[in-house]
């Protein structure tokens, strides 16, 4: 056997890993695009690279819609960052946007 074939028969040898009940409820709530599930009750911002191939920055789009028919549109902030590739973010950019979660008065604008 390869070297990846070795690496593969040793993870899946691993016991599988569970998410938290806590965890899989926030992401069957807010993660889920297509509806979107759950009323917002509290802020969510979303933090896209502009150059990306995997997730293309239309899903946004998608998902501000969605957001915007459960009538939640006043809790979502997007922000898109420069950057090549999923979820690039540089350290800044990541502080940037966990600050304007704290404090949205000062770091997002409203259209």
């Amino acid at each position: 056997m390869g070297k990846a074939d070795d690496l593969l028969q040793k993870m899946n040898s691993r016991p599988p890993i569970a998410a938290c009940d806590r965890c899989r409820d926030f992401a069957s709530r807010f993660a889920t695009v297509n509806p979107v599930r759950g009323l917002f009750t509290r802020p969510v911002i979303t933090l896209h690279t502009t150059a990306e191939g995997l997730a293309e920055i239309n899903n946004e789009g998608y998902y501000r819609d969605a957001v915007q028919a459960r009538g939640c549109s006043q809790y979502l902030a997007q922000a898109f960052v420069t950057g090549v590739g999923q979820c690039a973010f540089t350290a800044t950019q990541i502080l940037t946007t966990l600050a304007a979660m704290w404090n949205p008065c000062r770091y997002v604008h409203k259209r």
